[in-house]
C-alpha cells in the first residue's frame, strides 16, 4: 500500500472518529469536500472516495447519508 493511500485511509478514519456520537448521519458529500480540502493530491474520484468513506463509517456502526450528487445522465 502506498503512502498516499495510507494517508487517505488515516484521514477517512479520523474524519469518521471526529463525528462519532453525533445525533445525525454522517454526510458523505461533506466528508468528500473536507477530505479533498486537506488532501488535495487525492487521485480517487468523488464516487471512489464516497465509497471508501461510507464503508469505513458503516463498519464503525455510523449512520450514513448517501448525499453525493450523481452526474446528470445523458438522454
Amino acid at each position: 500500500m502506498s503512502q498516499k493511500r495510507r494517508d487517505l485511509d488515516y484521514l477517512v478514519q479520523h474524519y469518521i472518529e471526529c463525528r462519532r456520537g453525533k445525533p445525525w448521519p454522517l454526510s458523505v458529500s461533506a466528508a468528500v469536500v473536507a477530505i479533498r480540502t486537506v488532501f488535495r493530491e487525492c487521485l480517487a474520484s468523488d464516487r471512489e472516495l464516497a465509497t471508501l468513506i461510507a464503508r469505513a463509517a458503516i463498519d464503525r456502526g455510523q449512520i450514513v447519508e448517501f448525499d453525493l450528487d450523481e452526474p446528470a445522465q445523458a438522454a
